[in-house]
This record gives C-alpha cells, structure tokens and sequence, in this order.
C-alpha cells in the first residue's frame, strides 16, 4: 500500500476515534447536566419546604426559648417533702409552678404544696386524669386578697394578651407537653370541662362546647386525638362563677 493512502487510512481512524470520543463526552456532559439540575431541584425543594416550616411556626408565634428549662421534678419532691408532686406547669411571663395530685379534688384546696394546712392552698390536678389522659384538668384558687397564680388568668380577659401568650407547657417526669390555648371563657353554671372521659366519637363535640362562648375566637384545630388541658380559677364576681382556659397540645 502506498504510504498516502495509509496516510489516510490512519488519519480517517484518528478523526473516527476522535468523533466517538466527542459524541460520548457530550452525551456524558448531558447527564451531568440533568443529575446536578435534577439535585439541585430537589436541593430547593428542601429549601422551600424547611422555609414553609419556619414561616408556620413564626406564624404561631411559638418561641421556644422562652420556656423556661426543664426541671428535676424528684429535688422538688424532696424539698417540698412531697411525693404527690406531679408536673410543672407554665404559662411564660405568667407563672411557673408545682403541680402535685392526690386521690381527691378537696385536699390542695386548703393544702400548700409542702402539704401543710393553708388556706390559700395549691394548684392540682384532677385526681382523675394525669399526665397521660387525653384531657387534664388543673385548679387553683383566686382570690382578691392574696397575689396568687391562678388569679393571673384574669389577664385572658383581654385579647391583646392572648394574642401574646398563647402557649402553655405542661412538664413531668418523662416528657412535656406543649399546648396553645384555643378558649377562655367565664362559665356560671356550664360544667362541661368536669367530663375528663369523653368517648371518642363525641370527643370533637366536648370541645366545640368548650369553645363555645369563648370571650374571643381563635383559629386553633382540634381532632377526636387531640390531647387538650383545662386550666380553672374562680372569679372575684360573687356570683359563683368560673375562668375556664382551654388548650390543645400542638
């Protein structure tokens, strides 16, 4: 063979080899370019779902840091000398206290939480829910005498307060729970909240009732598996009556 014509036959091979190179190279470079968009895509698509995240919660205006830390329920226990300490239980810039129970609704009435007679008693709770019932109930008393906690609820009388302490925390041994009230109301003689045990199926109507009346409406949701804590207090109206502050875990 002449040496042109192997000449060319080398050259033919090498522009070949170099026309399969560049078709693989750019068929590569394609596939890149679809994986990193493809990443990148999923990339904001995470960004966009962490930033709805964020938005809810500053929607509901939930701060967590100003939650007070969490406590040894067991010291409190033994410096108060009472094993019926149960929880502790805060609304922030409002109060922040112990919780104890015992087998009845009449002994904290007059009881410190040191178990010694007072008639200013203690804040308790129900003896008939704890602190893994769907519903728990809290009492204390008021009073237009003595600067007690419970009194402060008289502060949800006014709306622009609510707006601004929304949320209540309820601490025990094994966990907390977190909560944003949803009603407050001011009852005489509607002891719905009294119903601790509410089947399921009607659970949805128990709380609607609980809302009903409420001195302002809010948009907080509740469910039949919705955990939900009663906060009560007596008012200073002379006329039997009672603050009744309702609040559904979130």
């Amino acid at each position: 063979m002449k040496k042109s014509n192997r000449f060319k036959l080398v050259l033919y091979y090498v522009l070949l080899i170099i026309v399969i190179f560049s078709i693989l190279f750019f068929s590569y470079d394609v596939n890149m370019r679809n994986n990193v968009s493809n990443e990148l895509s999923h990339f904001y698509q995470e960004v966009e779902s962490v930033s709805a995240t964020n938005v809810k919660n500053h929607d509901m205006n939930l701060d967590m840091t100003s939650f007070s830390p969490d406590v040894d329920l067991e010291y409190y226990r033994q410096y108060y000398s009472n094993e019926e300490i149960i929880a502790r239980l805060e609304i922030p810039d409002l109060f922040n206290l112990m919780i104890a129970r015992t087998s009845n609704n009449e002994y904290y009435l007059n009881h410190s939480i040191d178990r010694s007679s007072n008639v200013k008693g203690t804040e308790f709770m129900d003896f008939r829910t704890d602190v893994d019932s769907q519903q728990i109930n809290i009492y204390g008393h008021n009073s237009p005498i003595y600067d007690l906690p419970f009194g402060k609820l008289e502060n949800y009388l006014n709306e622009s307060f609510y707006q601004n302490h929304q949320y209540i925390i309820l601490q025990y041994d094994y966990g907390k729970r977190i909560y944003q009230i949803f009603s407050f109301k001011k009852i005489t003689s509607d002891y719905e909240h009294m119903n601790v045990n509410v089947a399921s199926d009607a659970f949805v109507t128990h709380l609607n009732h609980l809302k009903n009346n409420s001195i302002y409406s809010t948009d907080v949701t509740f469910d039949k598996n919705s955990n939900v804590i009663i906060l009560q207090t007596c008012t200073n109206d002379n006329d039997n009556s009672y603050y009744i502050l309702s609040a559904v875990e979130i």
